[in-house]
């Protein structure tokens, strides 16, 4: 069915644009769900699903985290709303800072490459906080200092699969050169766990390859001046999560659909029973409602790997025919048409869970070869095994 939520066909969540609302609305039209989100709404949100005589509650997940993001809110990591302003007032999809901006300020940047190294992302190098504060786009009150942050203030990149946190970090240093002490707020838009360090492009690697995430600096109130301060107020709402409301108010929202096993059969002889998914709650291996294209054996090869890696069991040994029995073919067709789908613990190898998510891409460019997936295995298994 037809939406009226007003998406852009040119968007890419590659760190360019701080619409999450859109990134939240995709997600959702490609079937994936989120747990809703235990935490109080302020007025300013409640009242916009009241107008609608909806409650906050009940929305989806997804759609939750859209209208706290389009409202202005972000989470700390107390999982309490920190109010965001914006420069103008502008929506919160256009908080982003380019990398033009950033490097029209003064600040160095350093490159990084993407795991299947098609493309490039960045993140911030040698920075003050004076030039970081002149960059910034939105400004927020005094956060709960985190001594160990020492993440990216600035970045680029993502994952078009993602489903981006919202959560903020207190910044502070002394500038090794000058000895001043700088502060900034930073919204990340990818855990701490899963963040590559400063000066790292992969958590705990010196390889120049990771993926990279959206990383927004947002000036501390107190460091602006009366007239500069004056200019950043509440952002008005974007245009995506009005329409979402009203759509899900409508009863429009589009349902995830599980394709039949007959219409993406990768072999002429392969079973098409209905495949039964074991639900207990202790598996890692979750059924996330996907479309994906047709996986090749090589991107099978690394999904086991990963798995393997991550739960040490064999994967997808709970999906199981009416006949008690699975063969390959089967695994792949399940995966090939969405209806069985990994997830990974925190815990998992940040690399190879780029990797495999870069495999399951739903953009066939964005697909490794197989020669490109099993040098990144070796590679990866390589750094493990010296780790040991």
């Amino acid at each position: 069915m037809a939406s009226s939520v007003p998406v852009s066909d040119s968007f890419q969540f590659d760190g360019t644009t701080s619409d999450l609302a859109q990134q939240f609305y995709r997600r959702h039209r490609a079937g994936y769900k989120a747990d809703k989100l235990e935490v109080t709404p302020t007025a300013a949100i409640t009242s916009r699903v009241e107008a609608l005589d909806l409650t906050f509650d009940e929305l989806p997940g997804l759609l939750q985290r859209a209208l706290i993001w389009d409202s202005g809110f972000v989470f700390t990591l107390k999982n309490d709303l920190m109010a965001v302003k914006t420069l103008d007032g502008r929506s919160m999809d256009q908080i982003a800072v380019s990398l033009a901006s950033y490097l029209e300020v003064g600040c160095k940047t350093q490159e990084c490459d993407t795991p299947n190294q098609r493309a490039k992302w960045y993140k911030n190098g040698q920075c003050n906080g004076a030039q970081m504060i002149s960059a910034a786009l939105c400004a927020m009150d005094m956060l709960p200092h985190d001594e160990e942050a020492q993440m990216s203030m600035w970045s680029t990149g993502g994952e078009p699969t993602s489903v981006p946190d919202m959560i903020a970090y207190h910044h502070h240093w002394t500038d090794s050169q000058t000895r001043v002490i700088y502060a900034m707020h930073v919204i990340h838009t990818r855990s701490k766990a899963l963040s590559p360090k400063y000066g790292e492009c992969s958590p705990g690697s010196s390889e120049t390859t990771g993926i990279g995430s959206l990383v927004i600096p947002c000036a501390p109130t107190k460091a602006l001046n009366g007239t500069t301060a004056a200019r950043f107020q509440a952002p008005k709402p974007g245009k995506i999560v009005s329409a979402w409301l009203n759509e899900y108010k409508a009863g429009r929202s589009v349902p995830a659909t599980t394709a039949p096993a007959s219409t993406a059969s990768p072999n002429k002889g392969s079973n098409t029973d209905t495949t039964k998914t074991d639900s207990k709650p202790s598996s890692n291996h979750t059924t996330l409602l996907v479309i994906v294209s047709i996986i090749g054996v090589a991107i099978l090869l690394v999904l086991l790997i990963v798995i393997f890696l991550d739960t040490h069991e064999m994967p997808y040994s709970h999906v199981v025919g009416a006949d008690g029995k699975v063969n390959e073919v089967k695994v792949i067709q399940e995966v090939s048409i969405g209806r069985v789908q990994v997830s990974f613990s925190r815990s998992a190898d940040a690399e190879m869970v780029a990797l495999a998510r870069s495999c399951m891409s739903m953009v066939p460019s964005e697909r490794p070869s197989a020669a490109e997936v099993l040098s990144q295995v070796h590679r990866v298994w390589r750094r493990l095994q010296s780790a040991e």
